[in-house]
């Protein structure tokens, strides 16, 4: 058993070589990178063999089943019928064993080509990790958090010479520098109310965003039912910019929902607007974005 753990630790090490990476920083002054990374393709397949080890078998017989009884200064043994008895026996044995082995398919080799946009990228430092595992390739981010690396477009493509694999792979990418939307969360969502059907709140007056809106029955006991939710579009909500430069929002609730419970829940979140775009270093979105998360009586 020892010499199967060997040969599966050895495996397990051989494969992981088989992955190659590159890394790369971003600092705004680039236009155009491009990497190439070399991996092989393969496969796992099993042979049997015979390996000696020890065995344990259970052996059973059966014996009477006595016992001393007294009585008085008088004993003597009884028996009633037997008993089973058992015991584990040890002994030497072969048993088949599936021993994995590696198999080559073929190579890998795959471009990875970058163009960045953006007129406002200098002091960026996202941190690029590039990796190919057999023909899995694999690509991470580590963002400075100050900019959105946006994917305008990501294009692949695979063809075979002789035994070698070609990946070619392209992204456009938008770097945006986020600097206007840290105004969201630093702000927040303010002067937050319910008249009538009219939803009113205030938030910071920067450009590119969009409001994501929830309606929510809120059930005193159990989940609240959802009723409704998705981004406002332009023309349901009314803004107007105050004196302190913030923008005044109010949303009709009735243009989604017919009828208003008596405990409505509304959950709004003011965000960067991106139209479903991809984006690369999506987890700075919650440090750009401010959210409400109000209950209302009627």
């Amino acid at each position: 058993m020892k010499y199967l753990l060997i040969i599966m630790s050895l495996l397990i090490s051989s494969l992981a070589m088989s992955t190659d990476t590159v890394s790369f920083n971003y600092n705004g002054t680039i236009e155009n990178e491009s990497f190439q990374l070399r991996s092989q393709k393969t496969h796992i397949e099993y042979d049997t063999r015979m390996e000696r080890t020890w065995c344990y078998q259970q052996v059973c017989r059966r014996v009477q089943d006595c016992r001393r009884v007294c009585r008085g200064n008088r004993c003597q043994r009884s028996c009633r019928g037997t008993r089973r008895v058992c015991r584990t026996q040890q002994r030497r044995c072969t048993r088949q064993v599936q021993v994995p082995r590696e198999v080559f398919d073929y190579d890998v080799e795959a471009n990875v080509n970058f163009t960045f946009l953006g007129r406002d990228s200098v002091g960026a430092n996202e941190a690029f990790t590039l990796s190919l595992d057999g023909e899995k390739f694999g690509l991470n981010v580590s963002s400075s958090g100050k900019f959105l690396l946006v994917v305008n477009s990501e294009q692949k493509s695979e063809r075979f010479v002789g035994n070698t694999k070609f990946i070619d792979i392209n992204y456009n990418l938008e770097v945006v520098n986020a600097k206007q939307f840290f105004k969201l969360s630093q702000s927040g969502i303010t002067g937050v109310s319910l008249n009538g059907n009219n939803f009113e709140f205030t938030n910071a007056n920067v450009r590119g965003i969009e409001h994501h809106v929830k309606l929510l029955k809120d059930k005193r006991v159990g989940s609240d039912v959802l009723l409704y939710e998705g981004v406002i579009s332009q023309g349901d909500l009314r803004s107007t910019v105050n004196s302190a430069g913030n923008s005044e929002n109010s949303l009709n609730v009735s243009k989604y929902i017919q009828t208003i419970p008596s405990r409505l829940r509304i959950v709004v979140t003011a965000r960067p607007k991106l139209s479903g775009a991809n984006v690369l270093n999506e987890d700075v979105l919650n440090s750009m974005s401010a959210t409400a998360n109000w209950l209302f009586k009627r």
